[in-house]
């Protein structure tokens, strides 16, 4: 029985685990989101690590002629997350 009881345990970790990390972006997303949001043109692309955190740089062509670097994050921001849920429960 607290072999069961252990499996259960592990299942349901590694299910909120996917799910948390279901929310982070990938390169091709925040490469998209950059795109939508200067209109620009995706020039390069690198990939950053601090520590646990990801971020994506992404130097853009803007419509403008003009050279931009633009970071983003990979990981969801979780309060921002909570900041969206309460808003829409209103």
């Amino acid at each position: 029985m607290p072999q069961l009881r252990n499996v259960l345990l592990f299942l349901a970790l590694a299910l909120v685990a996917g799910a948390a990390c279901a929310e982070d972006l990938t390169l091709e997303q925040a490469m998209e989101k950059v795109q939508r949001e200067t209109k620009g043109t995706v020039l390069a692309t690198d990939t950053l690590h601090y520590g646990r955190t990801t971020v994506y740089s992404i130097k853009v062509l803007t419509p403008e002629g003009r050279v931009k670097v633009v970071r983003v994050r990979a990981q969801a921001d979780r309060n921002e997350k909570s900041e969206k849920g309460e808003k829409e429960k209103r």
